[in-house]
């Protein structure tokens, strides 16, 4: 215990399972959201707004988490001077999970590849909108500068207006349904907006869908990121989103879906980042 604030636990992926909500609180004038973490891969497996009906990240209970948040969890892919390796996979080298009253704190030391990764979650307060914050930080701890390629996200998303029980019964339905728009940000750059096309609900009366969940990426800088977000342009012939494909051969990795056209997977929200790191 630090400080009475928070908990720390070392080499989490190898302790006792256990599975936490962050606390749904977001100030006076914020709207809350959900997030469920376990102490597996990089913590964080289901979030969404209201109700498991309007999951953002698939919700699922504790033993199906502990399977699947490693491969549909956040992911973060690393290629280090052309050699390709994925943070927080390995419970071999040293992680430590650092629990906190409105914070969830990951690290990871890989040392062969001599690199630090962290990962901070936290609830985005006193806004409008309900959202989920993630920050990502890569150190290069060798004595010489790296060229770090990184693709960071979610390699499977939930539109808006799909409800827990189409996902768990009639997904390959709902895809027809999906789709995904760009929202002008920025001049030319864009954030993700998923969400179906029409209320899917078993009625002769058709509705439009106003909702939309939302994803973007900034770096320190302020740069908004450029999002992928077709899964065959990451993981290619791999639908079990275990290995990145086409960023491990050192492909373009670039693709999103089209809008308005059917979508084939679920779709992702991941982000590609280049940079030289210099020595810590």
């Amino acid at each position: 215990m630090e400080n009475h604030t928070s908990y720390e636990m070392k080499d989490y992926g190898k302790k006792s399972t256990f599975s936490g909500f962050l606390p749904g609180i977001a100030g006076i004038k914020g709207i809350p959201i959900w997030c469920y973490y376990v102490n597996r891969g990089q913590g964080v497996v289901s979030f969404g707004s209201e109700n498991k009906d309007h999951a953002i990240m698939e919700y699922f209970p504790a033993h199906a988490a502990y399977q699947n948040v490693k491969r549909t969890g956040f992911r973060t892919f690393i290629r280090k001077n052309g050699s390709s390796f994925e943070a927080f996979s390995d419970e071999k080298n040293a992680q430590t999970m650092k629990i906190g009253m409105n914070r969830l704190d990951l690290a990871e030391e890989n040392k062969r590849e001599e690199i630090l990764t962290e990962v901070t979650y936290t609830i985005l307060p006193e806004e409008r909108v309900g959202a989920l914050i993630r920050k990502v930080s890569i150190t290069n701890q060798s004595a010489d500068a790296v060229e770090l390629d990184v693709i960071d996200g979610m390699p499977a998303l939930i539109p808006y207006g799909v409800e827990q029980e189409s996902v768990k019964n009639m997904t390959q339905t709902a895809k027809a349904w999906m789709q995904v728009e760009k929202l002008l940000v920025d001049k030319d750059k864009t954030a993700s907006v998923f969400r179906v096309r029409a209320s899917m609900s078993d009625s002769a009366s058709v509705s439009k869908v106003l909702g939309g969940n939302f994803s973007y990426s900034v770096m320190d800088n302020g740069e908004i990121l450029a999002a992928v977000t077709d899964p065959e342009a990451i993981f290619a012939y791999d639908l079990s989103l275990e290995k990145p494909v086409n960023f491990e051969e050192g492909r373009r990795c670039k693709g999103a879906c089209t809008e308005g056209k059917y979508v084939k997977y679920l779709p992702v929200q991941l982000c590609r980042s280049y940079a030289a790191a210099c020595p810590e």
